[in-house]
C-alpha cells in the first residue's frame, strides 16, 4: 500500500470523487512467449469509454489524463521470475519495468503517467510466463487522477 500512497505524492494530487478507475481483471490462465503484449481483459475488447482494453493486449487512452497506472501480473515462468515492462506502444519507449522473484510470484508496477489522447500503452513480458498459474489473478488498473 506504501507504494501506492508513494505514487500518489509524486503525481502532487489527491483522489477527488470526480476521479474515474477503469480497471481489466483476469483469471484465465494463458500461456505468453518473451515478448508478447499481456490481454488483461480475458477474451475480446472492453471499452470502457476513455480506455480502451484491447483484444491484442494493448490500452488505448481515448483522451488527455494524468493517471495513476497500476499493473499485478501473477504466475509462473521456467525462469522463476515474473519480469515484465509497461510500454508507450505509440513510441516504442519503456515507461517502467518490474522482476519479481520465485515460482509462483505476483509482479507489480505502479507509476503515475501523462497520458496524451490516442496514446497506446502495453505491458510486453521478457521471458515466457504462465500467466494465473495455480489459481492466481492479474489485474490492471488506471486511475484518472486529473
Amino acid at each position: 500500500m506504501g507504494r501506492i500512497v508513494k505514487a500518489f505524492k509524486v503525481c502532487n494530487s489527491t483522489l477527488k470523487p470526480l476521479g474515474k478507475k477503469y480497471h481489466a481483471y483476469t483469471r484465465k490462465s494463458d500461456k505468453y512467449q518473451a515478448g508478447s503484449y499481456i490481454n488483461f481483459n480475458g477474451d475480446g475488447a472492453l471499452d470502457l469509454g476513455s480506455v480502451v482494453f484491447n483484444q491484442g493486449g494493448t490500452v488505448t487512452i481515448k483522451e488527455p489524463m494524468i493517471a495513476l497506472v497500476i499493473i499485478r501480473l501473477s504466475g509462473s515462468s521456467t525462469a522463476n521470475r515474473i519480469w515484465m515492462q509497461l510500454l508507450n506502444y505509440n513510441k516504442e519507449i519503456m515507461l517502467a519495468e518490474s522482476i519479481t522473484y520465485g515460482e509462483y510470484s505476483t509482479g507489480e508496477i505502479v507509476t503515475c503517467l501523462d497520458l496524451d489522447s490516442n496514446t497506446v500503452l502495453g505491458v510486453k513480458t521478457r521471458e515466457d510466463v504462465t500467466m494465473n498459474a495455480g489459481g492466481l489473478s492479474s489485474t490492471m488498473e488506471i486511475i484518472r487522477i486529473r
